[in-house]
Formats: C-alpha cells, structure tokens, sequence
C-alpha cells in the first residue's frame, strides 16, 4: 500500500523544504525504514505542472500498517514533549496538501 501527500509550497523556499526532508525529517522516515514499519518513503520535486510542487510518499505491506506508521510520525514531529522545529518549518513551507491512499499493484524493485 502507498501513501501520498501532494504539497503546495511556497516557491521561494522550496529549496529549504528539500533540506529539511534531507535532514532531521528524512531521517525520521529513514528510521521507520529501518526497523521494518514502512518499507519505502520519497520525497519528489515537480519540474512541469500545477500547484502541487512536492510529492512525500511512503509504503507499507498493508494498509493498517501504512495508517499506523503515519499518525506514528505525526505524532513524533508534531506531538511528542517538543514538536520538531524542523518538521514545523517544513509544514510551514509546505502547508496546503492533498492525500491519496493506493493499492499498488505493479511495482518493479
């Protein structure tokens, strides 16, 4: 199962967004990676197109596991003893989004 977020961004710091989901932010998905909860995260950059300039994704075997790992991070960015400053600086950046559930069901390693 994949998850999508479809972010509008203020596009004069989408660079910084970049950096954030490079850092602190990526490596809290790097983590969930690691020890086997999600099997994949992304982070995209629109060249051609609409509103939708940034592309967070990740997957999970299933879909229970895709909801839990989410609202997990959520909760570690934004609801732990101290919210992330990265995670809120990114979502201020990157405030605006869509969300999109998927059932993958062609995907090449």
């Amino acid at each position: 199962m994949g998850f999508s977020v479809y972010f509008v961004c203020e596009t004069d710091k989408e660079e910084r967004a970049d950096e954030l989901m490079r850092g602190s932010v990526g490596a809290l998905y790097d983590r969930h990676v690691g020890e086997g909860k999600l099997t994949s995260w992304g982070w995209n950059e629109q060249i051609l197109g609409g509103e939708y300039r940034r592309l967070a994704t990740m997957t999970a075997e299933d879909e229970a596991t895709l909801l839990r790992e989410r609202s997990a991070i959520i909760d570690e960015m934004f609801y732990g003893d101290e919210p992330d400053p990265d995670a809120v600086e990114l979502s201020s950046i990157c405030g605006p989004h869509q969300d999109y559930i998927w059932e993958i069901r062609h995907e090449k390693p």
